[in-house]
């Protein structure tokens, strides 16, 4: 998870936003049994926790067809490109 984080930021600010979106990462997460907590009046608690575990893993989801990609994985694939050019 660093190394993913590490390079989604510039290096003058670099480990401010890796803190930040770890941690803003985890507050979410320290939400969600007061979340289930709530549905679970409406709802059997494993039903509770299924639907958040779905929307967790759809948010996921959602979040990886976004995310930038990676440098490393960028420039090997340029470097891959430019050999079979010269082939």
């Amino acid at each position: 998870m660093g190394a993913f984080l590490t390079e989604n930021f510039p290096a003058r600010v670099r480990a401010s936003g890796q803190g930040f979106a770890y941690n803003f990462g985890s507050g979410i997460a320290a939400l969600n049994p007061t979340f289930v907590g709530l549905l679970s009046a409406t709802l059997p608690l494993g039903q509770s926790i299924g639907v958040f575990a779905a929307g967790a893993y759809g948010l996921l989801i959602v979040a990886l067809c976004y995310r930038p990609t990676p440098r490393l994985v960028s420039s090997r694939l340029d470097r891959s490109k430019e050999r079979s050019r010269v082939q």
